[in-house]
């Protein structure tokens, strides 16, 4: 080995330390200032600056909006807290979901009803006691229920109430019907109220 090649990759049995390794003579450490430690946690002097933007994912934000007009009661989830999907972050008073919710019961109470009748009209008429122009209006009757029923029915899923909601008020009339929860769509963090 010369001096000439101190400090440089060996390409010989001599100067071969490893796959791709230099080997550096303790003299050429010393002149260069080279030091050698144990890899370690430690910050980095080197910033790099680019210019960038950062934006949401479209794909998972969602904005959190009512399907009806109403006065906001209550607010569960203020900017920079985590919520789950379907949670309440949100409490309304909607008079347009409480007349909703009303006409959907009149609807409901309606075709039952209806359907009564109609089914004391049917078997009216297989035993021949009554008319037919009698059962056609008990019939006419029932078929105008069920589409008032349809009707009132998919409005209030059209205002977010699900089939859970409606089975539920039927069970419970006397509930609250101007009540109205907003609630979270997808989870996540709330980054604007």
């Amino acid at each position: 080995k010369s001096d000439d090649h101190a400090g440089h990759v060996g390409h010989g049995e001599q100067g071969h330390a490893g796959e791709g390794a230099v080997k550096l003579t303790p003299q050429v450490m010393k002149e260069f200032g080279v030091e050698v430690e144990r890899a370690g946690p430690g910050p980095i002097a080197d910033t790099i600056t680019r210019p960038a933007e950062v934006t949401f994912n479209m794909d998972r934000f969602a904005h959190v909006v009512p399907h009806v007009a109403g006065i906001v009661r209550s607010v569960n989830a203020s900017q920079g807290d985590v919520v789950t999907a379907d949670q309440v972050v949100a409490v309304l008073d909607s008079r347009e979901l409480a007349e909703a919710k009303s006409a959907y019961l009149s609807a409901l109470e309606r075709l039952e009803l209806t359907r009564s009748e109609f089914d004391r009209a049917e078997e009216l008429r297989t035993r021949n006691i009554t008319s037919e122009k009698s059962y056609l209006a008990s019939r006419s009757a029932h078929a105008e229920a069920r589409i008032a029923m349809r009707g009132a029915k998919q409005k209030l899923n059209s205002m977010g109430v699900s089939d859970v909601v409606l089975e539920r008020l039927a069970r419970e009339p006397d509930a609250i019907l101007n009540r109205y929860e907003l609630r979270a769509r997808l989870g996540g963090t709330v980054v604007k109220r």
